[in-house]
C-alpha cells in the first residue's frame, strides 16, 4: 500500500457508524449514496461495506486474522485500490495516530466506534437506564405486571390502572383476559361496581336483599347483624349482606387479603395483611411465598421492595428497602448490584 495511505484513519464515529448494513456489504450508486454503517466488523469505504484485510465475510460477520500490513497505530486496511483506507478495529476508536479500546461506562457497551445502551435503556447523562416505568431484567428493559409499552412509557390497559407494583382492576372489578369486568349482575358507575336497586352484593354476587322475617309489622325479625328498615332487613353501613350475614369488607389491605384468599389461605392468614406494603406483600405472593413472609414488608419502600423481589431475592433482603429511595434502589438493582449496596447509596437524608 502507498505511504500516503499508510495511516488515513477515520476520525469520527459519524463517519463509521451511520445506519444498518444487514449483510456486512452494502452496495451504493456513483453519485452522493446515503451513508453506510457496518456489522459485524465491516467498515465503510466509498459506500460498500468491507471486511479487514486478511478476513473474509461469511454472511454475518468478517472472519479470519486482520492483516496489518500497509497500516500503523494498530490500524487495519479497509477497501481497495486507491479507495482504501486505515481504519480502527471494531471496538477501537483512533486517538491520534493510533487506536485505542473504546471505553464504555455506565452500563453502555461498544459497538462500532460508539458506546450504546443495550435493551432499549437510554443514556441519562451518567449511566444507560429504564424509562417510561419499565425495569431491567438482566437483558432488556421490560415492562412489569402486566403493563405494555406504548412507545414512550409503560401503560396499564383494559381499565386497569398501576397500584405501584402490577396493572389491577379497581372498584371490584376483575380482569376476564382482556379487560376489567364487573362481575355477578354489577356494573360500573364511573367509579366502582354496583348492583341494581334493591339488590346487594352477597359475596359472588349481585343478589336479593334480605327480606324481614317473622310474622309482619314491628315483629319482623332480622338476623346476621342486620336491622329492619321499612319492611326490610338491611345491613349496618360499611357492611354488606354475604349469604348469611352482614361482613364488614376489609378496606385497609384489601386488594391483599383477597390474593391471600385467592390463593387459598384459610381467613387467619389473612391479618397478615395488616400494617405491610400491600404492593410487596402481593410481590411476594407471585413469588410463591406464604403470608407468613409479609412481615418483611413492614416500613419498606414500595419500588424497591418489588424491584428486589423482581431481581428474585427473597424477603430476607427486604429490610435494605427501609429509608431508601425506591428509583435509586431500582437504579442500584439494575447494575447487577446486590441489595445490600441499596442503604448506601440510596439512603433518604
Amino acid at each position: 500500500m502507498p505511504a500516503r495511505a499508510a495511516l488515513r484513519l477515520l476520525a469520527t464515529a459519524a463517519t463509521l457508524l451511520l445506519a444498518a448494513c444487514g449483510h456486512g456489504r452494502v452496495a451504493s450508486g456513483p453519485a452522493a449514496p446515503a451513508p453506510v454503517s457496518c456489522t459485524g466488523g465491516g467498515r465503510p469505504v466509498g459506500g460498500t461495506c468491507y471486511c479487514p484485510l486478511g478476513t473474509v465475510w461469511n454472511g454475518q460477520s468478517c472472519q479470519g486474522t486482520p492483516d496489518p500490513t500497509g497500516c500503523a497505530g494498530g490500524a487495519y486496511l479497509f477497501g481497495d485500490g486507491d479507495q482504501a483506507v486505515c481504519s480502527c478495529l471494531a471496538g477501537e476508536i483512533a486517538n491520534g495516530d493510533h487506536c485505542e479500546p473504546l471505553q464504555c461506562t455506565g452500563g453502555a457497551l461498544p459497538g462500532g466506534d460508539q458506546c450504546y445502551c443495550p435493551g432499549g435503556s437510554t443514556w441519562s447523562g451518567t449511566e444507560c437506564v429504564c424509562t417510561g416505568g419499565a425495569t431491567w431484567d438482566g437483558a432488556q428493559c421490560m415492562c412489569q405486571g402486566g403493563a405494555t409499552w406504548d412507545g414512550a412509557q409503560c401503560m396499564c390497559h383494559g381499565g386497569s390502572s398501576w397500584d405501584g407494583s402490577q396493572c389491577a382492576c379497581t372498584g371490584g372489578a376483575a380482569w376476564d383476559g382482556n379487560q376489567c369486568m364487573c362481575q355477578g349482575g354489577s356494573t360500573w358507575d364511573g367509579a366502582q361496581c354496583v348492583c341494581p336497586a334493591t339488590t346487594a352484593w352477597d359475596g359472588a354476587q349481585c343478589s336479593a336483599e334480605q327480606p324481614a322475617q317473622g310474622g309482619g309489622g314491628h315483629h319482623e325479625r332480622c338476623s346476621g347483624g342486620a336491622y329492619r328498615d321499612h319492611g326490610r332487613c338491611v345491613c349496618p353501613a360499611g357492611s354488606a349482606w354475604d349469604g348469611a350475614a352482614c361482613a364488614q369488607p376489609p378496606a385497609a389491605g384489601s386488594r391483599c387479603r383477597q390474593a391471600v384468599a385467592d390463593k387459598g389461605y384459610a381467613p387467619s392468614e389473612w391479618a397478615a395483611c395488616d400494617g405491610v406494603d400491600e404492593a410487596c406483600a402481593l410481590a411476594l405472593l407471585d413469588h410463591d411465598y406464604s403470608p407468613r413472609a409479609f412481615a418483611s414488608c413492614q416500613g419498606v419502600d414500595t419500588r424497591c421492595a418489588v424491584a428486589v423481589l423482581t431481581h428474585n431475592y427473597g424477603p430476607d433482603a427486604l429490610h435494605y428497602c427501609q429509608g431508601v429511595d425506591g428509583a435509586c434502589a431500582e437504579l442500584v438493582l439494575q447494575k447487577n448490584y446486590a441489595p445490600s449496596a441499596i442503604p448506601q447509596s440510596c439512603r433518604l437524608r
